[in-house]
């Protein structure tokens, strides 16, 4: 899987608003994404989208949350590492 930074936002001193485009290069984890958006993944899928959006990103920021996802787009509330 690949992303792309699609911008961040400040809400106060402590957290950001960061929009990522999830770009997934399998089948796996097309249906990883479809499902985690219709809250319907079993754990595989799950884990595949958290270890990713947590691990995968290398952003010099610590994410906090998933607010809010619409297709392959996730905005992540984050904190300054």
């Amino acid at each position: 899987m690949k992303h792309k930074l699609l911008g961040k936002q400040n809400l106060d001193n402590t957290y950001l608003l960061i929009e990522v485009e999830l770009i997934p290069e399998s089948d796996k984890e097309k249906t990883a994404i479809k499902h985690v958006e219709a809250m319907d993944a079993d754990e595989e899928q799950r884990e595949l989208i958290d270890n990713y959006l947590l691990f995968g990103l290398n952003i010099p920021y610590s994410i906090v949350a998933v607010k809010r996802q619409n297709n392959t787009r996730f905005i992540l509330k984050a904190t300054s590492k």
